[in-house]
């Protein structure tokens, strides 16, 4: 799986040359987090690699979490159903702008190809299919963020 994983990086529509410099342990982490805001913003979609990706468990990380705060929209490689669960707690996701049949997969390598395959067909969206499905993935974003800081989610 990571090889596919590593080969369907050609198909990704942005790249960033942009180094920070930062090193793990030996420093602060402000130019790595500068860095995250800045290019952030130029991100269509999150591709989310969960820390759990098999067995019957449902684990919400910081990783999901970054695009809802941020209000990007998102596809999540975790464990099956993550995204059913997700909804289950009042979150939406983007099964009406994109398929996110690859949620219901078992085989965790086989939901890597379906999501790679997913990618692939949204870096081919027309200009104008792209930004009327991200302008209706936005309003998804923008609900889901405000729905994180409903009292449900404050500890």
């Amino acid at each position: 799986s990571f090889v596919t994983a590593a080969n369907a990086i050609k198909y990704f529509p942005i790249r960033h040359a942009d180094v920070d410099k930062y090193t793990p342990g030996q420093q602060t982490t402000d130019g790595y987090v500068d860095q995250t805001q800045r290019i952030y913003k130029e991100f269509l979609i999150d591709i989310v690699a969960e820390t759990f990706t098999t067995g019957n468990c449902f684990f919400v990380t910081e990783k999901t979490v970054r695009p809802i705060l941020l209000k990007k929209p998102f596809i999540v490689m975790g464990p099956k159903c993550f995204l059913i669960h997700l909804r289950q707690m009042g979150f939406k996701t983007f099964n009406d702008i994109w398929d996110e049949s690859y949620d219901l997969v078992v085989d965790p390598e086989e939901r890597l190809v379906q999501i790679a395959d997913l990618m692939k067909h949204i870096a081919n969206w027309t200009p104008d299919v792209r930004k009327n499905k991200i302008a209706q993935a936005q309003t998804i974003a923008e609900y889901n963020k405000k729905h994180f800081f409903n009292e449900i989610f404050i500890f």
